[in-house]
């Protein structure tokens, strides 16, 4: 079982949102089980069959049939008429997703990854959204936030792009930790699978410029910030997969959890 399995299994409601397309690793890692990362189109179909409460960001392009302009999809599987035969309502405009107010929802905002459009909602506004409407089930929640171009900007060494994007991740952090204090029951945990590009920031006489070491990804550690009730949890140094088992052993011995998990 992956951890949205275990946070539906034991009675929350479920949601995933990115940057990038819904349909790419981190997203389809806490939703479904297929052979291959790169098979988008079948990890399209298998995250509406497993009947998610909210899913949310670019790819629009995996859902639409090969006969379709936009579609990115070599079949002629229609995964939005899969999706509203299971009862899910399609977003496609930020203006949309502002209005909604039911479940289960599917807001495809852009036919690849976002980019920055005028009718793209930016992270923060949908961790917001996502969060307010998920925890109208008073059973909790969990909701996992991926700032996704984060590392595609750190590929290919685009320092502006890496600063935009953490920029646009840190807005969305506080908004969670804001909607956490609100209500006094939901953990925020904040971390990254991992590292890349080697990234040093140099100060020259005043003038920041930046090192990088590699165009992969590399071990250094990464931060593990977490706030609110059960963080202390987390403290301390640890393998990432204990992540992942800490966040089961949660939802499963304690009753009412809820829960925004933001990765990076």
């Amino acid at each position: 079982e992956n951890v949205s399995e275990v946070a539906s299994r034991t009675g929350r409601r479920v949601g995933l949102v990115t940057t990038v397309t819904v349909t790419h690793a981190t997203p389809a890692a806490f939703a479904v089980h297929v052979n291959a990362r790169k098979d988008e189109a079948s990890i399209a179909t298998a995250m509406i069959l497993k009947r998610l409460d909210l899913i949310w960001g670019g790819g629009y392009g995996f859902f639409v049939p090969e006969y379709v302009s936009d579609s990115l999809r070599k079949d002629n599987t229609d995964v939005i008429k899969l999706a509203k035969n299971n009862g899910y309502k399609l977003l496609r405009k930020r203006s949309e997703m502002a209005q909604s107010d039911s479940l289960p929802s599917l807001g495809l905002f852009s036919r690849g990854a976002l980019n920055g459009g005028k009718h793209e909602p930016d992270l923060a506004e949908m961790t917001v959204k996502a969060a307010d409407l998920l925890a109208k089930d008073k059973r909790g929640f969990f909701l996992m936030v991926e700032g996704g171009k984060i590392d595609w900007a750190a590929h290919v060494h685009d320092l502006p792009g890496v600063i935009r994007e953490i920029a646009s991740f840190d807005k969305a952090i506080s908004e969670a930790v804001r909607f956490a204090e609100a209500r006094g029951d939901v953990m925020v945990l904040v971390v990254a699978d991992h590292e890349t590009g080697g990234l040093d920031l140099l100060d020259k006489n005043g003038v920041i410029s930046a090192d990088w070491t590699t165009f992969g990804h590399t071990d250094r550690d990464v931060p593990l910030y977490g706030y609110g009730p059960g963080a202390k949890m987390f403290a301390g140094k640890h393998d990432n997969t204990y992540i992942g088992r800490m966040l089961i052993q949660y939802f499963t011995t304690v009753e009412k959890y809820t829960k925004i998990l933001l990765s990076a």
